[in-house]
């Protein structure tokens, strides 16, 4: 079995993986970092089609509910980097701000 893209998790919703030691082995070497098994015991392979309401209602909330996560964590990083990149440029403003007294003490003391 191939490994996958770091970045890029996979979701399988069709389990083309029939065996519960199958999938639990691709989940191992997927790549990505950020990853979540879920087995679904007594449900179909499709896990949506032909299933029961309350099953369909399982398995999709489950899906939203990892999806909302990616989204609020993905949030709280672009959030972090933008925090970051603004105390970037506060520090280069006041290097500037250092160097120009500097500047200006060397040129009134000589």
């Amino acid at each position: 079995m191939s490994e996958f893209h770091p970045s890029l998790p996979p979701s399988l919703t069709h389990s083309l993986l029939h065996s519960p030691h199958c999938q639990q082995e691709f989940h191992a070497k997927a790549g990505s970092k950020d990853k979540e098994l879920k087995l679904y015991e007594g449900m179909w392979h499709s896990l949506v089609g032909g299933e029961l309401e309350p099953h369909i209602e399982r398995v999709y909330g489950d899906m939203f509910a990892w999806l909302e996560r990616q989204l609020l964590k993905q949030g709280k990083e672009e959030e972090e980097d933008k925090e970051e990149e603004e105390k970037a440029e506060v520090r280069e403003v006041e290097g500037m701000a250092r160097r120009r007294s500097t500047r200006r003490s060397v040129k009134v003391s000589g």
